[in-house]
């Protein structure tokens, strides 16, 4: 269950820019991968195995709020 930052809160903290060209946003969601060794394991390295970065990395989605705060990161 995620808790959200209320939207009163987001707009009391939102950057001028955000308020003047993006006024409805609530957070932005990237994801990220970190790099990390090969698992001995193969299915561990199957799992987290990158054809992207080609290295086998950790995955997270995370939310950010207009100001700069993290109010959401996932399991790795």
């Amino acid at each position: 269950m995620v808790d959200w930052p209320s939207r009163e809160l987001i707009n009391a903290h939102m950057p001028k820019g955000f308020k003047d060209h993006f006024p409805n946003t609530r957070v932005i969601i990237d994801c990220t991968e970190f790099f990390i060794e090969n698992p001995q394991n193969l299915n561990a390295q199957a799992a987290t195995y990158s054809t992207y970065k080609s290295h086998n990395t950790y995955k997270a989605l995370v939310g950010i709020t207009p100001s700069g705060s993290f109010s959401y990161v996932s399991k790795l």
